[in-house]
Protein backbone atom coordinates (compact mmCIF):
# COMPACT_ATOMS: atom_id res chain seq x y z
CA UNK A 1 0.00 0.00 0.00
CA UNK A 2 1.59 3.50 -0.72
CA UNK A 3 2.45 5.68 2.02
CA UNK A 4 -0.15 9.10 3.19
CA UNK A 5 0.13 11.50 -0.22
CA UNK A 6 2.28 14.58 0.75
CA UNK A 7 3.03 17.43 -1.01
CA UNK A 8 6.77 18.07 -1.14
CA UNK A 9 7.40 21.93 -1.69
CA UNK A 10 11.04 22.63 -2.23
CA UNK A 11 12.93 26.34 -2.45
CA UNK A 12 15.66 28.23 -1.50
CA UNK A 13 12.90 31.43 -0.72
CA UNK A 14 11.22 30.92 2.81
CA UNK A 15 8.98 33.28 1.79
CA UNK A 16 8.19 30.69 -1.32
CA UNK A 17 8.02 27.62 0.88
CA UNK A 18 5.71 29.86 3.93
CA UNK A 19 3.24 31.08 1.17
CA UNK A 20 3.07 27.69 -0.63
CA UNK A 21 2.72 25.48 2.62
CA UNK A 22 -0.05 27.50 3.63
CA UNK A 23 -1.99 27.26 0.66
CA UNK A 24 -1.73 23.34 0.17
CA UNK A 25 -2.67 23.26 4.49
CA UNK A 26 -5.78 25.39 3.67
CA UNK A 27 -6.88 22.48 1.36
CA UNK A 28 -6.50 19.89 4.49
CA UNK A 29 -3.31 18.55 2.70
CA UNK A 30 0.26 17.62 3.80
CA UNK A 31 2.85 18.92 3.18
CA UNK A 32 6.74 19.14 3.55
CA UNK A 33 9.17 21.67 3.10
CA UNK A 34 12.95 21.65 1.87
CA UNK A 35 14.87 24.70 1.37
CA UNK A 36 17.57 22.24 -1.02
CA UNK A 37 17.51 19.59 -3.37
CA UNK A 38 19.87 18.27 -0.99
CA UNK A 39 17.62 18.35 1.84
CA UNK A 40 14.81 16.87 0.28
CA UNK A 41 17.00 13.94 -0.38
CA UNK A 42 18.60 13.59 2.83
CA UNK A 43 14.97 13.60 4.27
CA UNK A 44 13.45 10.87 2.10
CA UNK A 45 16.75 8.37 1.98
CA UNK A 46 13.83 5.96 2.40
CA UNK A 47 11.92 6.28 -0.77
CA UNK A 48 9.61 9.45 -1.45
CA UNK A 49 6.27 9.06 -0.28
CA UNK A 50 3.05 8.96 -1.82
CA UNK A 51 2.13 12.58 -3.68
CA UNK A 52 4.23 15.29 -5.66
CA UNK A 53 7.06 17.82 -6.02
CA UNK A 54 6.79 21.32 -6.24
CA UNK A 55 10.15 22.02 -7.19
CA UNK A 56 11.80 25.58 -7.92
CA UNK A 57 14.00 25.32 -11.30
CA UNK A 58 16.93 27.83 -9.77
CA UNK A 59 18.62 27.06 -6.78
CA UNK A 60 22.12 26.93 -5.23
CA UNK A 61 23.60 23.72 -5.36
CA UNK A 62 21.42 20.96 -7.68
CA UNK A 63 18.72 23.06 -9.14
CA UNK A 64 14.78 21.69 -9.90
CA UNK A 65 16.07 19.98 -13.17
CA UNK A 66 19.39 18.24 -11.88
CA UNK A 67 16.91 16.83 -9.17
CA UNK A 68 14.67 15.60 -11.46
CA UNK A 69 17.36 13.89 -13.54
CA UNK A 70 18.57 12.63 -10.18
CA UNK A 71 14.97 11.13 -9.34
CA UNK A 72 14.70 9.82 -12.89
CA UNK A 73 17.83 7.86 -12.99
CA UNK A 74 17.22 6.32 -9.69
CA UNK A 75 13.76 5.49 -11.39
CA UNK A 76 11.90 7.10 -8.40
CA UNK A 77 8.49 8.01 -9.47
CA UNK A 78 6.65 11.64 -8.30
CA UNK A 79 4.73 13.41 -10.68
CA UNK A 80 6.86 17.46 -10.41
CA UNK A 81 5.63 20.69 -10.66
CA UNK A 82 8.34 23.19 -11.87
CA UNK A 83 8.06 26.66 -10.68
CA UNK A 84 9.95 29.49 -11.69
CA UNK A 85 10.55 32.69 -11.37
CA UNK A 86 12.26 33.02 -15.28
CA UNK A 87 9.87 32.40 -18.02
CA UNK A 88 12.20 30.58 -20.03
CA UNK A 89 10.73 28.74 -22.55
CA UNK A 90 13.71 25.68 -23.40
CA UNK A 91 13.76 25.40 -19.91
CA UNK A 92 9.95 24.54 -19.14
CA UNK A 93 10.32 22.25 -22.69
CA UNK A 94 12.74 20.26 -21.20
CA UNK A 95 11.39 19.54 -17.74
CA UNK A 96 8.10 18.75 -19.47
CA UNK A 97 9.63 16.35 -21.94
CA UNK A 98 11.42 14.75 -19.03
CA UNK A 99 8.08 13.94 -17.39
CA UNK A 100 7.16 16.96 -15.41
CA UNK A 101 3.43 17.80 -15.36
CA UNK A 102 3.12 21.19 -14.79
CA UNK A 103 5.62 24.52 -15.02
CA UNK A 104 4.18 27.31 -13.73
CA UNK A 105 5.99 31.26 -14.00
CA UNK A 106 5.87 32.78 -10.30
CA UNK A 107 3.92 34.57 -9.58
CA UNK A 108 0.84 32.09 -10.25
CA UNK A 109 -2.43 31.83 -9.53
CA UNK A 110 -3.09 29.73 -6.32
CA UNK A 111 -5.91 27.79 -8.35
CA UNK A 112 -3.34 26.69 -11.09
CA UNK A 113 -0.96 25.24 -8.15
CA UNK A 114 -4.00 23.25 -6.85
CA UNK A 115 -5.39 22.19 -9.87
CA UNK A 116 -1.66 20.93 -10.70
CA UNK A 117 -1.61 19.09 -7.21
CA UNK A 118 -4.87 17.41 -7.66
CA UNK A 119 -3.70 16.20 -11.20
CA UNK A 120 -0.26 14.98 -9.50
CA UNK A 121 -2.94 13.22 -6.66
CA UNK A 122 -4.78 11.65 -9.09
CA UNK A 123 -1.59 10.00 -11.47
CA UNK A 124 -0.80 8.72 -8.38
CA UNK A 125 -4.29 6.96 -7.55
CA UNK A 126 -4.19 5.78 -11.57
CA UNK A 127 -0.70 4.24 -10.28
CA UNK A 128 -1.74 2.58 -7.22
CA UNK A 129 -4.64 1.17 -9.00
CA UNK A 130 -3.03 -0.03 -11.93
CA UNK A 131 -0.03 -1.57 -9.57
CA UNK A 132 -2.90 -3.52 -7.41
CA UNK A 133 -3.86 -5.25 -10.55
CA UNK A 134 -0.90 -6.11 -11.80
CA UNK A 135 0.08 -7.68 -8.36
CA UNK A 136 -3.41 -9.82 -8.16
CA UNK A 137 -2.66 -10.85 -12.02
CA UNK A 138 0.80 -11.92 -11.08
CA UNK A 139 -1.18 -13.51 -7.83
CA UNK A 140 -3.36 -15.68 -9.77
CA UNK A 141 -0.54 -17.07 -12.11
CA UNK A 142 2.13 -17.72 -9.06
CA UNK A 143 -0.45 -20.68 -7.98
CA UNK A 144 0.20 -22.32 -10.95
CA UNK A 145 2.77 -24.99 -11.42
CA UNK A 146 5.79 -25.05 -13.72
CA UNK A 147 3.77 -27.65 -15.59
CA UNK A 148 0.40 -25.81 -15.64
CA UNK A 149 2.10 -22.54 -16.53
CA UNK A 150 3.64 -24.51 -19.33
CA UNK A 151 0.15 -25.63 -20.29
CA UNK A 152 -1.40 -22.47 -20.21
CA UNK A 153 0.86 -21.19 -22.75
CA UNK A 154 0.32 -23.65 -25.05
CA UNK A 155 -3.59 -23.51 -24.48
CA UNK A 156 -3.28 -19.82 -25.43
CA UNK A 157 -0.95 -20.21 -28.47
CA UNK A 158 -3.95 -22.47 -29.47
CA UNK A 159 -2.33 -26.10 -29.56
CA UNK A 160 -5.16 -28.55 -29.04
CA UNK A 161 -5.07 -30.98 -25.59
CA UNK A 162 -4.05 -33.63 -28.19
CA UNK A 163 -1.15 -31.18 -29.91
CA UNK A 164 -0.33 -30.29 -26.62
CA UNK A 165 0.10 -34.41 -25.32
CA UNK A 166 2.20 -35.08 -28.20
CA UNK A 167 4.55 -31.93 -27.29
CA UNK A 168 4.84 -32.34 -23.96
CA UNK A 169 4.76 -36.88 -24.16
CA UNK A 170 1.34 -36.68 -21.37
CA UNK A 171 -2.09 -38.13 -22.73
CA UNK A 172 -4.60 -35.71 -23.87
CA UNK A 173 -6.47 -36.76 -20.96
CA UNK A 174 -4.16 -35.22 -18.69
CA UNK A 175 -3.50 -31.95 -20.77
CA UNK A 176 -7.30 -31.57 -19.90
CA UNK A 177 -6.83 -32.20 -16.68
CA UNK A 178 -4.41 -29.56 -16.30
CA UNK A 179 -6.09 -27.15 -18.11
CA UNK A 180 -9.26 -27.47 -15.59
CA UNK A 181 -7.07 -27.35 -12.73
CA UNK A 182 -5.14 -23.76 -14.41
CA UNK A 183 -8.76 -22.31 -14.65
CA UNK A 184 -10.03 -23.28 -11.36
CA UNK A 185 -6.70 -21.32 -9.92
CA UNK A 186 -6.98 -18.41 -11.87
CA UNK A 187 -10.79 -18.55 -11.26
CA UNK A 188 -11.53 -17.89 -15.19
CA UNK A 189 -13.97 -19.69 -17.55
CA UNK A 190 -11.95 -19.98 -20.91
CA UNK A 191 -8.48 -20.27 -22.01
CA UNK A 192 -9.70 -16.58 -24.10
CA UNK A 193 -9.61 -15.54 -20.66
CA UNK A 194 -6.27 -16.87 -19.56
CA UNK A 195 -4.79 -15.27 -22.70
CA UNK A 196 -5.84 -12.12 -21.56
CA UNK A 197 -4.65 -12.93 -18.16
CA UNK A 198 -1.11 -13.96 -19.51
CA UNK A 199 -1.15 -10.92 -21.60
CA UNK A 200 -1.19 -8.67 -19.20
CA UNK A 201 0.94 -10.26 -16.58
CA UNK A 202 4.81 -9.77 -15.65
CA UNK A 203 7.92 -10.62 -18.05
CA UNK A 204 7.99 -13.71 -16.15
CA UNK A 205 5.24 -15.51 -17.14
CA UNK A 206 4.87 -14.32 -20.43
CA UNK A 207 7.74 -15.90 -21.92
Amino acid sequence: MLAEAVVHIVDDDPVVLESIGLLIMSVDLPYRTYSSAADFLAANQGGINNGCLILDVRMPGMGGLELQDFLNTAKLEIPIIFISGHSDIPIAVRAMKHGAIEFLQKPFAQDDLLDAVNNAFAMNRQRQEEASASEDIDGKLKLLSPRELEISHLLVEGLSAKEIGKRLSISPRTVEYHRKNVLEKTNLRSVVSLAGLIAQAGDEFRS
